[in-house]
């Protein structure tokens, strides 16, 4: 070690004076520079973040902070500046830069410093790393898009070294869990300094290696220092090697590391080798399994011997959970075969998420009957919980035509309308030209997902060119399976152009959706975007709704959705707020029911509530004229209020322009209901008895019957009661010559045959009270028997045939009747 890097060795961390030793570093025999102003402040604004005793995640620098660094940098300062102090301000600032570093569990050195940093010698570069390797309490170090080939740009004189400052901070670094290097600009010196200090202590506590698009460590040499990786790390459980070109022989000993580690659950990968061409592979039923590979060519497929070797053999790897695999553009289809693919997809038994993307595929017809095997053995998979199916054809040059065939369609509709167990896919086809191949059967797709119940998270992209169109048998067939559909979280990017409004109004219907995506122009549309608001005011689950794509100008109506959706939250808030008192409140029996007065104009159903009133209300005074007003639609009163019950009386208007209304008026949900069939025997128009009157009483009698099953929520535990009540019994006596008592026993037995045979007709769906009253309206002492007749029927309603209720709502319902007899 030189005088130099030992002056830029730093105390303990942990020491209440490390920010002291990095002030008093400065090159051996250099004179001791006064540091300027603004350079001192920094100084003091870095000291403090660095004597946090605290561990944070990041190091989250201040925009003022990152200023003054850059400043201090640029070489405008440095000309202000004798070199000798512009150097050690450098030197201290990237000192202390580092020790604040040491108090991170995560560092991201091209974001966290790098990136604002000019150009930087060997020596700065080295006393940036120093402080790391005596850190005690990071985890996780990213090195960044670019972080090789922007530290060269910045320090030539760091071309072959550059990753010997982070190979030393690795070596020392006994707790670090998670390298991630994807896009770094790895060269393979790179890699092999790298994976020297990561295999340097023997064993590693490493869990997460991403090595992504690094493709200059995609050689034999590079595989085989992954593969040493793999084996020392006894920890790892997520390996990331996309973009990452592997050979046959990479494959293969990538595949014998992976067996031997049954610790690692994820893995993403890229077997792909852009020079390398199949010709002898004309068919995929030609090929053949030797030796755990596919063969048939002058060449081997590299995922095969990856697959064969990592999960075929006499001692498989089984605890990798998740597997990835990734094509890319240059990729011929002929270089990657499906057939050992199929085989461990068929018999493994602990995968639950698998993703296969195949992207810009040139000159060849996609998948053909090895996708029929892939399809039926993910249909024979019981595992598999998490499905990614990505196809995204770049161009079709052959007259056969592109993308999947029918065949291998037909097998994905059978796949999705069997599986049991899977319950998130996610499907993307895109093709730059028309797939030149019989047209696919979108409608058989769409009714497959709507027979599937467990999946609950849907992705599906698709375009024109995968002939797909949204016909007539295509919208019946989405339209039935949206109103219906499992499915909690749903994201669409399909061109459906004027066919958008009619998908959204049929997620009206649906009560499981909380999540919506769409890309696309759904926006632009007037009549698209008012089904849309309508949508997010009318679905009651739906909880987001995320719309990309389109134009620019749609900012408006996206921000007016947002605000939309934030007032729904407000919404939910509140009442996960409620539910939560209420959640704490003992439950008893609901004491709020109502009675509604039904019948034909004129019945006396005005006197009827009065009088009722006059009995359930000590302080009810209304005076009973000779003529009372005819009731207008609906007229509401409270029977009672008190501690043991809450009774709302409905007086309902007879005539037939009110009708058409009143279906609206009552209540599907609400079961503590009582309905009053109020029927005059008196024709006041002629002054008589009325004509024909056992005809006209059945005839009124059936049609309110009909109503109200046909307007409330009918079960066979709680059927809708209803009560029979004869009024102006009063005028009956006056003109007919025959005795009083007579004449009502004749009324109310006519009324109870009729009502006897409609009981028995409408038992199923009404539960009609067999009392027929006969009463005079304005006469308490008769209704008297109705209003207790009521009272129980509530009761029995309230305490056997309805659910418990939060004792608070109770009382809440009670206030609110209060409240409304106040105004």
């Amino acid at each position: 070690m030189d005088a130099v890097e030992s002056n830029m060795i730093l105390s303990d961390p942990g020491s209440h004076n490390s920010h002291h030793a990095v002030e008093d570093t400065s090159p051996v025999g250099s004179t001791a520079f006064e540091m300027p102003p603004e350079v001192e402040q920094l100084l003091e604004e870095l000291h403090a973040i660095a004597r946090e005793d605290a561990p944070r995640e990041w190091l989250n620098l201040s925009d003022d902070i990152i200023r003054q660094i850059r400043l201090v940098f640029s070489e405008d300062y440095g000309r202000e500046l004798s070199a000798g102090c512009w150097e050690d301000s450098r030197l201290k600032i990237l000192g202390v830069l580092g020790l604040c570093w040491s108090k991170c569990t995560s560092v991201h050195l091209r974001d966290d410093c790098i990136r604002f940093l000019g150009q930087i010698s060997l020596r700065e570069y080295e006393a940036l790393h120093m402080p790391l390797q005596s850190s005690k309490v990071l985890r996780q170090l990213y090195l960044g898009s670019s972080y090789f080939p922007l530290i060269v740009k910045r320090c030539p004189e760091l071309e072959d070294v550059a990753a010997r400052p982070l190979g030393d901070v690795i070596r020392r670094m006994e707790n670090l869990e998670a390298f991630h290097a994807s896009e770094a600009g790895m060269s393979m010196t790179h890699w092999a300094q790298v994976a020297e200090a990561l295999t340097w202590r023997g064993v590693s506590n490493l869990t997460e290696l991403d090595l992504s698009y690094n493709e200059a460590i995609g050689t034999e040499e590079g595989f085989t220092r992954i593969s040493s990786v793999i084996q020392v790390t006894s920890k790892l459980k997520r390996l990331h090697i996309m973009r990452v070109p592997m050979a046959e022989a990479a494959g293969k000993a990538l595949g014998e590391a992976v067996a031997l580690h049954q610790q690692l659950e994820e893995l993403e990968l890229s077997p792909e080798l852009e020079d390398w061409e199949d010709d002898g592979i004309q068919n995929s039923e030609n090929t053949q399994v030797i030796e755990g590979s596919i063969t048939g060519g002058p060449k081997e497929c590299p995922l095969g011997r990856f697959i064969a070797s990592a999960f075929l053999t006499d001692h498989p790897n089984q605890s990798v959970r998740s597997l990835a695999i990734y094509t890319w553009e240059g990729l011929r289809w002929k270089a990657l075969r499906l057939g050992v693919l199929s085989e461990f997809l068929r018999t493994t038994t602990f995968l639950s998420h698998f993703t296969l993307a195949v992207k810009y595929i040139e000159d060849t017809y996609l998948l053909g009957c090895e996708s029929q095997n892939l399809f039926e053995a993910l249909r024979a998979n019981c595992s598999i919980r998490v499905l990614t199916l990505e196809l995204q054809v770049d161009r079709a040059a052959s007259p056969t035509g592109k993308g999947l065939d029918l065949g291998a369609f037909n097998k994905l509709v059978e796949f999705i309308k069997s599986v049991k167990v899977l319950e998130e896919l996610h499907l993307t086809f895109l093709n730059g030209k028309r797939w030149e191949c019989v047209e696919l059967n979108w409608a058989a797709f769409f009714r497959a997902l709507g027979s599937n119940s467990t999946l609950r998270i849907l992705g599906l992209a698709i375009n024109r060119n995968c002939s797909f169109a949204i016909s007539d048998p295509v919208r019946r067939a989405m339209t039935a399976w949206l109103q219906t559909t499992f499915l909690e979280d749903l994201m669409l990017a399909i061109e459906a152009g004027g066919e958008w409004r009619h998908l959204l109004r049929s997620l009206r219907k649906n009560t499981r959706l909380e999540r919506l995506s769409v890309r696309g122009r759904i926006l632009e549309d007037d009549m698209t975007f008012r089904e849309l608001m309508a949508l997010s005011h009318i679905n009651s689950t739906l909880k987001t709704v995320h719309i990309t794509g389109g134009s620019t100008d749609n900012g408006q109506r996206k921000a007016a959705i947002e605000e939309l959706f934030r007032c729904k939250a407000r919404q939910q808030s509140y009442l996960a707020e409620l539910r939560a008192v209420l959640g704490t409140s003992a439950w008893t029996s609901p004491t709020c029911g109502r009675v509604f007065l039904c019948g034909t104009p004129m019945a006396g159903k005005t006197a009827l509530a009065h009088c009722a009133l006059q009995l359930g209300t000590p302080w009810y005074t209304q005076v009973f004229k000779k003529f009372l007003p005819r009731t207008q639609g609906i007229e509401i009163h409270v029977l009672k209020n008190d501690a043991t019950m809450q009774v709302s009386l409905w007086d309902l208007g007879g005539q037939d322009i009110f009708r058409a209304l009143q279906q609206y008026l009552f209540p599907k949900l609400n079961k503590a209901c009582v309905f009053a069939f109020v029927f005059s025997l008196y024709d006041r128009h002629r002054n008589q008895l009325k004509q024909n009157l056992e005809e006209e009483f059945k005839h009124e009698f059936l049609y309110w019957s009909k109503f109200i099953t046909s307007n409330s929520e009918v079960t066979g535990f709680n059927l809708p009661t209803v009560m029979v009540v004869l009024t102006h019994k009063d005028k009956t006596e006056k003109k007919t010559g025959l005795r009083e008592q007579t004449r009502v026993s004749n009324y109310i037995q006519m009324a109870e045959q009729i009502v006897s045979r409609l009981q028995r007709e409408f038992s199923d769906v009404l539960n009609i009270h067999p009392t027929v009253y006969c009463v005079n309206a304005r006469h308490k002492d008769d209704v008297r028997p109705i209003v207790t007749q009521i009272y129980s029927t509530m009761e029995d309603l309230f305490t056997e045939k309805l659910f418990s209720v939060p004792e608070a709502c109770c009382r809440m319902s009670q206030y609110i009747f209060t409240v409304g007899l106040r105004e």
